[in-house]
Formats: C-alpha cells, structure tokens, sequence
C-alpha cells in the first residue's frame, strides 16, 4: 500500500507516548508529517509531535519548537493555535495500529498540507533540532544506538 501521506500533512495518529515508545498510544493526536519512505510491507511515516497547549507568556521559548498563532492556525486548516514540537519525532509504520483513519476517507489528513516555504523552515527548524543533541524518537521504526 503506498503512504497516503505527504511532508507538510496534519495526520490523526496514535503517536506513542516516550514511556511506552513502540506503542500506540490510547488516544489518538494530531501530528505533522516530517517525511515518508516507500517501503514494504507498510510505508514508514516520520511525525512530529504537535500541542495546542500554548506557552506561558513569561516562559521563554524552547529550542526545537515552532509556534502557530490562531491566524497562521486557521490558514492551515487548523481550529486552534498550537505548536510543533521538533524534539519528540515519531518513526512508524503507515498502519491502522498507529494511523486508525487509514481506510477512511482523506484517511486522517487534517487541513491544508503546509506550503513548501513553511515546510522548508520546519525542515530547517528539524535539522536544527538533531543536530543540537534535541531529539528524542518514539516508534517502533525508530532508529536505535
């Protein structure tokens, strides 16, 4: 089955929390799709964790996350402000144990995929990410040391 999914797409998914790493988790979160790979059986989707939890106003703001004011929320076809959070990326296998809206219509896409400029920041804001030692990984898929 190919990946439905593209970089730059919201996606409803069971992104597994960092206690049970290569699990599902029991309720189901939007996340960001940082790329895909074609592979068999299942295709592998690499997630960013996504939070409508908004910062408090005298907190500074983390490295590794990108945020969305209710404007730039709407424009893509998100209700809510919300950020990106580059440090917890997920590796996992394009199925209906991690992705349940697989077989439904627009199979859990939610709102617009990013333009190319803004998925090109996010790429950046990524590499950044990695490359200062931020990242924690989840998923089964997940690369291991």
């Amino acid at each position: 089955m190919a990946v439905p999914f593209k970089e730059g797409h919201f996606i409803r998914c069971l992104f597994p929390f960092t206690s049970h790493p290569d699990d599902p988790a029991p309720v189901e979160h939007i996340g960001y799709c940082l790329g895909v790979v074609e592979r068999k059986p299942d295709g592998l989707v690499v997630a960013v964790y996504t939070t409508t939890t908004q910062r408090l106003a005298n907190q500074p703001k983390a490295k590794g996350v990108a945020e969305f004011s209710a404007e730039q929320s709407l424009a893509l076809g998100q209700r809510k402000p919300f950020s990106l959070d580059l440090r917890k990326v997920a590796f996992l296998p394009c199925t209906p144990e991690f992705f349940p809206a697989l077989g439904d219509p627009g199979c859990g896409i939610v709102g617009h995929r990013a333009p190319e400029r803004l998925r090109e920041v996010i790429r950046r804001l990524a590499k950044e990410a990695h490359e200062g030692k931020l990242v924690r990984t989840v998923g089964p898929l997940r690369p291991r040391s």
